[in-house]
């Protein structure tokens, strides 16, 4: 994320004197700079979005506990062992 400010103010602070008429545009087309530093502005508020809603299911995953099952082989828990309860859903 602080890559992709970093980039789009670096195309900005490039390309903004050329953006700033529009007669001296090449085929009046506009910069692909002007259009790059757009996208990379375009796409921080989805990235900051998806940053949120991840952390967001990240927290919900880890309130996933593991339960030992009884286990009359070894008196050590591991994975075969385990079972996982989310709080409040019945088993």
């Amino acid at each position: 994320m602080v890559g992709l400010a970093l980039t789009a103010l670096h195309v900005l602070a490039l390309g903004f004197p050329s953006w700033t008429n529009p007669a001296h545009w090449p085929g009046h087309l506009p910069p692909i700079s002007l259009l790059s530093c757009v996208v990379a502005i375009g796409v921080l508020p989805a990235r900051c979005t998806e940053v949120k809603v991840t952390y967001r299911a990240a927290r919900w995953v880890m309130r996933f506990r593991r339960i030992p099952t009884p286990s009359s082989s070894t008196s050590t828990t591991s994975p075969a062992t385990m079972r996982f309860v989310v709080p409040g859903v019945p088993v």
